[in-house]
């Protein structure tokens, strides 16, 4: 299944789910063509974003590519705010250190995005915080024993 983000001109696939045993039946291909199909028999939204990255699947699906890019906007006033602090000191993490923390330090980042926009409630959002950090160390576990193979 793929959970998707709508406009009246444009559809965006955000999350996608599937079961991992029937990933050798590309069943993000199914899901994905059979949206086009719809929304190519239906007035509304004309535009499929398939979001940044060279899957395999988009390249067979697309005829336009936009370059994307990435920024921060920051309020005029200067507030030392302690999420602030941590957000940049994670930030520089990403940047600065090993590839394989880096890339679990993303992960984990965007883990942490998702669950801050979809638990609205502070409890809901410490038990998906707790969660994401689980699996960021369970991650660097296997990277580390990946590493030392």
């Amino acid at each position: 299944s793929e959970l998707v983000i709508q406009s009246d001109k444009i559809v965006h696939g955000w999350l996608t789910a599937y079961e991992a045993g029937a990933a050798q039946y590309s069943p993000g291909n199914f899901v994905v063509q059979n949206m086009l199909q719809a929304m190519a028999a239906q007035t509304g939204p004309k535009i499929y974003d398939a979001g940044p990255g060279l899957d395999h699947y988009k390249r067979h699906y697309s005829n336009f590519q936009l370059p994307t890019g990435s920024g921060v906007v920051r309020a005029k006033t200067i507030a030392i705010r302690p999420e602030r602090l941590f957000g940049q000191a994670w930030r520089s993490g990403e940047l600065h250190l090993d590839s394989r923390l880096s890339e679990v330090m993303k992960s984990a980042r965007r883990r942490l995005d998702q669950v801050c926009i979809s638990e609205i409630r502070p409890a809901g959002r410490l038990v998906g915080i707790g969660k994401a950090f689980g699996r960021a160390a369970a991650a660097l576990e296997l990277a580390d024993s990946d590493a030392s193979s």
